[in-house]
């Protein structure tokens, strides 16, 4: 396994085309249009759901990815063509006393009721290819041209409250400005029981009520402070769950790199600082936080602001294969910017947990940073370039694989950690301290989730995630792959396992869906109250039936992965990356 290669292979190839309607019948189910199931079921189970799991797994997903463009069915739908593209979805499992009920509801229906009235989509922030480009022969020449320069929707005016498409993260609510949106519901008396949050890579919240998940209403960040007035923040921004802070990330509309951190716990949030960055704006998915310290993990992948005027984010972007990776390392308490690191090339999407720590040896400050990683080369635009979803249908090559790595900061407080805090960082930029490579764990990984009681803790040892991108599920009848470089794919699933390592051993176990299931989607580790040892708990996921006529709750031991139990949804699970347990009863109260 190689972290650090910065040579430069050719552009590594993906099957990148636009899908039709007729095409979309070859995607699976996990990957496609989900209906919704607005009041509470009762889902059947199987097996025994341990008695202490109280609370509710609430996930993001995949709502729909075909748009229709008029009320009558006259013109052809558009496509959304990104599996980041498609419009979100909330799902709720309430678990109480062994038994689920389960919910679920479209929270971007604005987008479509929009779609149908212009006859093109346009309230998106578009990741793959604008929907509507081959729809320019139904539509006329001036929505055509328009739409070839509006790839990223960036709305002026008052939203309604589904009017957006946020897809990507949820997590409690917490109270937020009130606004002079006329669209707008007025805020729950307790937003962190009553309400949720829905984010993306936009500047964008959404709340949504945690019962019935409608969708109360859209702000911007600015709205929070006009400070944060800008672009492109990461959707998964860090939290203090003790002291009820979160940190993110923003590209101001000056193209200045920023982060910040917000306090929570007051009503409404408010701006505790904001630091400027010598940085020129990139992509970035998640931060990193430690006891004393946010990380902000600069991806050598350069984003215009200028450029999403008129592309979509993965046109946008420039892979800077040269580049080094820079590690920023601001005080959480001040947001003072101390010190700054670099290591060779590597792209990464999720941040998996980090600590600060006295060595021992030197008796310095330093920091440990665990990241998802994928190999430095040119071929690392390659991994957002896969989920579209021609290349699901038609993959000509394995997926892009990633790998746990834990990077080292050592000495942050020492005075050449503190000198580059003045240098202006720019591609050719190495004259900061170097970040090393301490451990890596060879197993294929992503959507990492952990224990979130070991956040920032330096004794955790476990990390979950999906595994085997593209890998063989056997048994499933509804593949991802038909054909491609002449060979047909068979039993092949987007995820194929659900994975669990071991920092302190470096070795991993695997689950992988029986009689025929695939996909499981990421892991959510809900915790038993009696907090034995660190994977005391259960692994909650989602798989496909073998037929894809509906899907799965599955609940795992943490320990060793073996089944416990399950749900039956009266549907199918669209996929969506990501979601959060919230214990106990109080936030979604039902008698079941």
């Amino acid at each position: 396994m190689t972290v650090t290669d910065t040579s430069k292979p050719a552009m590594k190839p993906t099957s990148n085309y636009f899908l039709d309607q007729e095409l979309m019948k070859l995607v699976p189910g996990y990957l496609n249009d989900a209906t919704e199931t607005p009041e509470p079921v009762l889902c059947e189970t199987e097996g025994n759901w341990p008695s202490w799991i109280e609370g509710s797994l609430v996930r993001t997903g995949g709502g729909r990815y075909t748009i229709p463009l008029s009320e009558d069915g006259s013109k052809p739908p558009a496509i959304m063509q990104h599996f980041f593209d498609v419009l979100g979805m909330l799902h709720k499992f309430d678990i109480s006393n062994g038994k689920i009920r389960y919910n679920s509801r479209h929270i971007a229906e604005g987008v479509v009721r929009k779609a149908k009235k212009e006859g093109r989509v346009v309230n998106t922030l578009s990741f793959g290819s604008d929907p509507n480009t081959l729809l320019t022969e139904t539509q006329d020449p001036c929505q055509a041209l328009l739409g070839k320069q509006q790839a990223m929707f960036i709305p002026k005016g008052h939203l309604q409250p589904d009017e957006l498409n946020l897809n990507v993260t949820v997590r409690r609510g917490f109270s937020l400005p009130e606004n002079d949106n006329p669209y707008s519901k007025p805020e729950a008396a307790n937003p962190a029981t009553d309400e949720l949050v829905v984010q993306t890579e936009g500047p964008y919240f959404q709340v949504c009520d945690s019962k019935s998940l409608e969708p109360k209403r859209i702000l911007r960040y600015s709205e929070v402070d006009p400070n944060l007035k800008g672009m492109g923040t990461c959707a998964h921004p860090v939290k203090d769950r003790t002291k009820g802070e979160i940190y993110n990330y923003l590209v101001t509309e000056r193209g200045e790199l920023t982060i910040f951190a917000l306090d929570i716990k007051t009503k409404p949030s408010k701006l505790i600082w904001h630091t400027v960055l010598p940085s020129v704006p990139c992509y970035c998915h998640s931060l990193a936080m430690t006891e004393k310290y946010v990380v902000f993990v600069r991806n050598p992948i350069t984003l215009d602001p200028a450029d999403m005027q008129n592309k979509s984010f993965l046109d946008a972007f420039t892979y800077n294969s040269d580049c080094p990776v820079f590690f920023f390392v601001l005080e959480r308490a001040s947001g003072k910017h101390i010190a700054t690191y670099n290591c060779p090339n590597f792209m990464f999407f999720h941040s998996v947990n980090a600590y600060d720590f006295v060595d021992e040896e030197t008796g310095k400050e330093n920091i440990c940073v665990d990241l998802v990683s994928y190999d430095g080369s040119e071929s690392q635009i390659v991994p957002f370039r896969e989920y579209s979803l021609s290349n699901v249908i038609n993959p000509i090559k394995p997926f892009e694989q990633s790998y746990l790595i834990r990077y080292e900061l050592n000495d942050v407080l020492g005075p050449k950690a503190a000198a580059s805090t003045k240098v202006f960082v720019n591609e050719q930029t190495t004259e900061v301290p170097r970040a090393y490579v301490r451990q890596a764990i060879d197993q294929h990984i992503e959507l990492p989730r952990i224990n979130t009681s070991f956040s920032c803790d330096s004794s955790y040892r476990y990390a979950y995630g999906v595994g085997g991108t593209g890998k063989p599920s056997p048994g499933t009848r509804i593949p991802i792959g038909r054909q491609g470089n002449g060979v047909k794919f068979v039993e092949l699933a987007f995820f194929a396992s659900i994975t669990k390592t071991d920092w302190e051993t470096g070795t991993s176990i695997s689950w992988h869906p029986p009689n025929g299931e695939s996909c499981p989607c990421e892991p959510i580790f809900a915790e038993n109250p009696a907090k034995r040892w660190e994977d005391d708990g259960c692994i909650l996921t989602i798989v496909m039936d073998r037929d894809g006529k509906h899907s799965i709750l599955v609940c795992l031991d943490a320990k060793d992965l073996k089944e416990i139990a399950r749900a039956h949804l009266p549907q199918t699970f669209s996929l969506a990356p990501h979601g959060t347990f919230v214990d106990g009863v109080s936030m979604f109260p039902s008698a079941l």
